[in-house]
């Protein structure tokens, strides 16, 4: 006889061996790119007083959010001062603040974008007013 039996069940095994490498790899490989379940974000967001043009311009932010998977939950507060200590205190996510705040009180908050341009109005005493 050409092999013995001890040399058979050492090639035995050893194929078995590389048989279950090659399965373990292709198990790996298969569960690496198969398609999972889309992962779902939830942020919380302010913009301030709930009567105000930001929190309105958050609702109107979270609708759209839904339909890209991320929801929004809007947290109204008293103003921007309020909303810059809530970003501060990890409490809230994203906020809409007014523009013009000291950002040296608030070193750990970071200004992304600025929507729009908030109008300043001047009020003059009549008594001031020399034409």
């Amino acid at each position: 006889m050409f092999f013995s039996r001890k040399r058979i069940r050492w090639y035995a095994r050893e194929w078995i061996a590389a048989a279950l490498c090659l399965t373990a790899l292709g198990v790996a490989v298969a569960v690496f790119f198969s398609p999972s379940r889309p992962r779902r974000y939830r942020l919380s967001i302010s913009g301030g007083n709930a009567r105000g043009l930001r929190h309105q311009i958050a609702e109107r932010l979270a609708v759209e959010a839904v339909c890209h998977g991320l929801g929004v939950q809007i947290v109204p507060s008293s103003g921007s001062r309020e909303v810059l200590e809530l970003v501060k205190a990890h409490t809230l996510d994203l906020a809409f603040a007014q523009g013009g705040l000291d950002p040296a009180i608030h070193p750990h908050v970071r200004q992304i974008a600025a929507l729009h341009v908030e109008p300043l109005h001047l009020l003059v005493k009549p008594a001031l007013l020399t034409i």
